[in-house]
């Protein structure tokens, strides 16, 4: 099976190089929509402790990294239209005594206008920072030694209500950090279905069959689980590819959960290997195989309700399909274990879906492949072929 689906000039592009491809060249231009380490320049007008202060609060928020402190407001400009960084903060002279005295003081912010979602989540970090009361204590209490912090506290304007927000759906926030771990999944099923019911399609579609195809279609439960093996083995490692090499390497945040990720990476590449096989069984060749996948690879990120709830689609019998297929507890777990280092416990249910998915879809190949077992008469294999 390895041999025939590797070295096949028709699927070889398919189970070789098409995850890498797809997975690489897909994520790879949301790169710039990272919300973490996001490269900020500091101009500091006001040179205060204060100030200081307020850099290093700036400093200790995960989604900015300062590249560098100035107080040229033109040479940090130069910085920033170079495009080193994304954002400029600046801040204003007086800044210190201003927050002491209970003034109003403004601190700017420059974002590139070409990378919304890194100025968005800077604005709401350093919006955070600048609305802190106690850090803004801490700051004036440092222009203003031994003065009483009641009479501080006085001086302050009153701080607007905190606001928190939570979000249902891509509660990371950014496109990169969490539609493409998403999207992820569907892009090794996709890839994979097509090139499982191109080979296996091919396969048992020949009007003389290999030897080794007619033996599985006669012993499914034996030749035809050593075909889904050698299927489930590509599909496991390119699992391992995606979250061990790929989103590692665009920073998407992976094998939060390691020993969990891999167990996942076993289900997930089963259920697919079955669900592949149990389709290109019914339809008994692979002459329609690639439309079908095609038909449901996008609805099937959707359907998964990760990025979309399900129940606004408003119909019940979209939930139910969306069971049956690998994405819908494959994103899920993924999300869970791989970027939210969740514990199998969490997942369990979640596990047990796709294990009963890959035993329902391979008992349903195996019966078809045994059915199917006598329309085509076999010859022997040979590396001609």
């Amino acid at each position: 099976t390895l041999r025939g689906s590797i070295l096949n000039r028709d699927t070889f592009a398919v189970i070789i190089g098409g995850v890498a491809f797809y997975l690489l060249f897909y994520s790879w231009p949301y790169s710039n929509q990272q919300i973490e380490h996001i490269p900020v320049g500091v101009v500091d007008l006001d040179g205060s402790q204060a100030s200081r202060l307020m850099i290093q609060a700036m400093d200790g928020s995960p989604t900015i990294k300062i590249l560098f402190t100035d107080s040229d407001e033109a040479r940090a400009l130069d910085t920033f239209k170079r495009e080193h960084i994304d954002v400029i903060v600046t801040i204003p002279r007086d800044y210190g005594r201003n927050l002491a005295q209970g003034q109003n003081t403004t601190v700017h912010l420059l974002a590139n206008g070409a990378y919304p979602v890194k100025g968005r989540a800077v604005q709401s970090a350093l919006t955070s920072i600048v609305q802190d009361s106690a850090l803004q204590l801490n700051e004036a209490a440092v222009m203003y030694a031994g003065l009483p912090a009641e009479m501080l506290d006085r001086q302050m304007t009153i701080a607007a209500p905190s606001l928190a927000v939570a979000y249902r759906y891509n509660n990371i926030s950014g496109y990169a950090n969490y539609t493409v771990p998403v999207v992820g999944p569907v892009i090794i099923q996709a890839v994979m279905l097509m090139g499982i019911t191109m080979a296996f399609g091919a396969w048992i579609g020949m009007h003389r069959r290999y030897d080794w195809v007619r033996d599985a279609m006669q012993a499914p439960w034996y030749g035809g689980l050593a075909i889904f093996c050698a299927f489930w083995l590509i599909g496991f490692l390119w699992c391992l590819y995606m979250q061990g090499f790929d989103f590692w390497w665009h920073q998407y945040g992976a094998m939060a959960n390691p020993g969990g990720v891999i167990l996942w990476s076993v289900l997930y590449s089963a259920t697919i290997s079955a669900f592949a096989m149990a389709i290109t069984a019914i339809m008994g060749s692979n002459s329609y195989t690639t439309q079908a996948v095609v038909m449901i690879s996008a609805p099937a990120v959707f359907m998964s309700g990760a990025i979309w709830p399900v129940e606004n689609i408003g119909n019940g019998a979209v939930w139910v399909f969306s069971q049956f297929l690998p994405s819908t507890p494959g994103i899920r777990s993924s999300l869970a274990l791989a970027q939210d280092g969740a514990p199998l416990s969490a997942v369990l249910l979640l596990f047990a879906q796709m294990l009963l998915l890959t035993l329902f879809y391979f008992s349903i190949a195996a019966y078809v492949m045994r059915r199917r077992r006598f329309d085509r008469i076999s010859r022997p294999f040979s590396l001609q072929d």
